[in-house]
């Protein structure tokens, strides 16, 4: 079996500690203002909606019958930041380096913004999923297709 390099186990090791906290967080904190409408909203499935767009509350819809409308509903929207710091870490290892790749998943998820919002039935957990992927492919292109050496050694 083929281990994994010291860079991903880093990246990895990050968004598990994160995410277990965020884990922790959802169970303990009520739902806030935003996230009570979100859910209440949820509950009728529209093309779209008033004040934000349909997705956020499509996939709190949908996860409703398994997870309820309290805070477990929480869960998908904290896979999807796992999932975007994971993207974020293959983005930016493509671009400057394993190190530097690290050093962005650790800082975005010490950010004090995502270190709540990741968690939060909102959209932004669902959107950055989303915008990395489409970076990745434009990044090639922008920066060259060769990662730029790092200062720092992985």
């Amino acid at each position: 079996m083929r281990s994994l390099p010291t860079a991903d186990t880093a990246a990895l090791a990050i968004i598990a500690v994160f995410t277990a906290a965020r884990i922790v967080l959802a169970a303990v904190l009520g739902l806030g203002v935003d996230e009570a409408y979100t859910l209440s909203v949820a509950h009728d499935l529209d093309l779209s909606y008033y004040d934000h767009p349909p997705l956020q509350y499509w996939i709190a819809h949908f996860f409703m019958p398994l997870l309820g409308d309290g805070r477990a509903a929480r869960l998908p929207f904290i896979g999807l930041f796992a999932l975007s710091c994971w993207l974020l870490y293959r983005l930016t290892q493509l671009l400057f380096g394993a190190a530097a790749a690290v050093i962005a998943v650790l800082a975005l998820n010490c950010s004090a913004f995502f270190s709540f919002a990741g968690g939060w039935v909102l959209r932004r957990a669902q959107t950055s999923a989303a915008r990395v992927p489409g970076r990745r492919r434009a990044a090639p292109a922008s920066v060259g297709h060769r990662a730029a050496p790092s200062r720092l050694r992985s």
